[in-house]
């Protein structure tokens, strides 16, 4: 019963996201002449320099992961570039991101720790929203496109993602070493079957998981991974979108890049369709670009960044199996 009123809020949800958004469109909904520009040949430049730019992210995205993880475990890094490419699929194509329950998964049949894994996970979320908010910031204070208030917005949430980050480097060690003094302690005691046990254990390994941003050196190893994700991402875009609007502000190639990953972090509907196009729409409106081109535009553009995700997965997935049959 629980799980039936469960899907039923999410169907009326996802109805109504969808239904919003082809009423906000239909008032400027692209004319024939508009969708013909996305299948002119002086795009092509911008669609391969995207695909590109996507391709080495995802690697980039796959070493990041390894790197983090490598603190608990010992992992081969090709193999877990192959497992993040074909988890990534599953991710983006899943609702509310259930899809990265895969990669724990994957973690637990190499040998390792799940919790350790979802304590990864929830750093590379962290890190990816703290450099989402400064970009965020910087094109607040960069363009005139933006209102005082949507500048305090983001300053708001960079200030607090920011001590969050700060607490979380800062503090994760040492709850750690806390935490497993009082596992020493109960192993001492041969206390290791009772639940509690099992729970601080767990909770432990989240929290070496999270630790890996109180190393210093892990720390900035992933800051600047991110940093050359986003970036590469954000050319990416820039390029892309400098074919549809010649002579556009790189600050508005940034917006689209923000909003439509901030609305994709909880993937409310399967591959984000909908709402990838309106935050698309809504970044590139500060910008004078009109509902109907800019819906153009990012429909094109979600449909490069979904397409290339989805032959680079199903890539991954090949090679995934060639090494399973190998080991």
């Amino acid at each position: 019963m629980a799980k039936s009123i469960s899907k039923m809020t999410f169907t009326v949800f996802l109805w109504l996201c969808l239904t919003g958004f082809f009423i906000y469109i239909v008032r400027d909904f692209p004319s024939f002449e508009q969708w013909k520009k996305i299948l002119s040949f002086d795009k092509v430049p911008g669609f391969v320099f995207l695909s590109f730019s996507i391709v080495f992210v995802m690697i980039l995205r796959g070493v990041r992961w390894w790197g983090l993880l490598k603190t608990g475990f010992s992992y081969n890094m090709a193999k877990l570039i192959i497992v993040f490419g074909w988890c990534f699929i599953l991710s983006s194509f899943s609702p509310m991101r259930t899809g990265e329950l895969f990669r724990i998964h994957w973690i637990r049949r190499l040998g390792g720790s799940g919790s350790l894994a979802t304590g990864v996970l929830f750093a590379e979320r962290l890190l990816d929203f703290l450099i989402l908010m400064i970009l965020l910031e910087i094109i607040t204070v960069l363009s005139v496109n933006f209102t005082s208030s949507i500048a305090t917005f983001s300053l708001s949430c960079l200030a607090v993602t920011t001590l969050v980050y700060a607490a979380l480097s800062l503090f994760s060690i040492p709850i750690k070493q806390r935490l497993n003094k009082r596992l020493m302690s109960n192993i001492a005691s041969q206390d290791k079957e009772r639940f509690s046990y099992k729970i601080k254990s767990k909770i432990l390994l989240f929290f070496q998981g999270v630790a890996t941003l109180g190393a210093w050196r892990n720390n900035l190893q992933a800051v600047v991974l991110t940093l050359i994700i986003w970036g590469a991402l954000s050319c990416g875009f820039y390029f892309y979108l400098q074919s549809f609007f010649p002579g556009i502000e790189y600050t508005a190639s940034l917006s689209v890049l923000i909003l439509v990953n901030l609305s994709s972090l909880l993937g409310i509907t399967p591959g984000n369709i909908g709402v990838y196009e309106m935050a698309g729409i809504i970044a590139l409106k500060p910008f004078g670009i009109s509902a109907g081109d800019a819906f153009v535009a990012v429909v094109g553009l979600h449909a490069i960044v979904t397409l290339v995700t989805l032959i680079y997965g199903l890539f991954c997935k090949m090679k995934l199996n060639t090494l399973e049959q190998h080991f």
